[in-house]
């Protein structure tokens, strides 16, 4: 019995196989970690355009927005309501943060509203994650990320600039 004529790898073929499957799977990791981040960042953009759309209706048929007191009400303290009488006649129910939703490190990120009664803001505030600009050529009142509130898009009605 001859043992040389047995056929099979050596140890740097198995090392260069290895080597290159892990450099594969790291680019399919961080490809896959980008996708989900902007696919985060297209669900939130898509909320805007409907809390938007919420909010004029409600106006159309109560002649006002939905009042927040003046004050910051976000998806973080108040989940379920924290835009009065908007969900579920406007609304099935109203949206929560992709990563908000999983635990809020502070108590305004994620969704956030705020209105007088006459005007309104509506927040993604501070959970967009590719810090990319909201889509200014589609809404006039898209504001794009701003140095005091780094990773938030809003829509607002056009006297909801101040707040």
């Amino acid at each position: 019995m001859n043992i040389s004529t047995a056929r099979g790898f050596t140890l740097i073929e198995l090392m260069v196989a290895i080597t290159i499957i892990g450099i594969l799977t790291a680019g399919a990791t961080v490809a896959f970690s980008n996708a989900r981040s902007r696919a985060r960042d297209a669900q939130r953009y898509a909320v805007l355009a409907q809390i938007e759309l919420a909010l004029e209706t409600y106006r159309q048929v109560n002649g006002s927005y939905p009042d927040s007191g003046g004050d910051w009400v976000s998806s973080c303290t108040l989940p379920t309501g924290y835009i009065t009488g908007l969900a579920p006649t406007f609304l099935v129910k109203l949206p929560l943060d992709p990563v908000s939703v999983t635990g809020c490190r502070n108590g305004n990120e994620g969704y956030r509203y705020k209105s007088d009664g006459t005007d309104y803001k509506f927040q993604v505030y501070k959970t967009v994650e590719k810090e990319e600009k909201c889509d200014l050529e589609t809404k006039a009142y898209w504001e794009p990320n701003s140095s005091d509130r780094p990773n938030t898009c809003s829509v607002y009605s056009a006297g909801g600039t101040a707040f």
